[in-house]
């Protein structure tokens, strides 16, 4: 499943971050969020959307605030945080391995990563979906 995202979605993303972190953010490019947004849902001169899969929508999501820089501080963990929390909705929730998050941030800074080998990392620390066990009441 795809979740599309609009400003409203971002702003409730940062105020969360601030309310969960104690941490002041600061948005200093109002239009690089809108660019954000924008990005994210792309779609063809068909009408399909250019970013298919979730990992993929997420890794824009954290590239757009490591490379443009939106906000006064924590660009990288709030770009992080955003693309969990999109991971997470979209029904394919992460658990990146100790660090992993910060190696993300910084290989995106430096270039050495870029967007499809971000998505893939993001891709490889999706959980599997446990199996639902039905409830034997259901069956009643």
């Amino acid at each position: 499943m795809l979740r599309q995202i609009d400003a409203h979605w971002i702003e409730d993303s940062l105020q969360r971050f601030e309310r969960d972190t104690g941490r002041e953010i600061g948005i200093d490019d109002w239009g690089a969020l809108a660019a954000a947004v924008s990005r994210h849902s792309y779609q063809l001169a068909n009408g399909r959307p250019y970013y298919v899969e979730a990992p993929v929508r997420a890794a824009v999501l954290l590239q757009m605030f490591v490379a443009i820089r939106p906000l006064r501080d924590y660009n990288g963990l709030v770009g992080a945080a955003l693309a969990l929390r999109y991971l997470h909705e979209c029904g394919q929730p992460a658990k990146p391995p100790p660090g992993g998050m910060a190696r993300l941030v910084d290989g995106l800074r430096t270039g050495s990563l870029t967007l499809r080998t971000t998505s893939a990392l993001l891709r490889s620390w999706i959980q599997p979906a446990l199996p639902r066990v039905p409830d034997p009441r259901e069956q009643a």
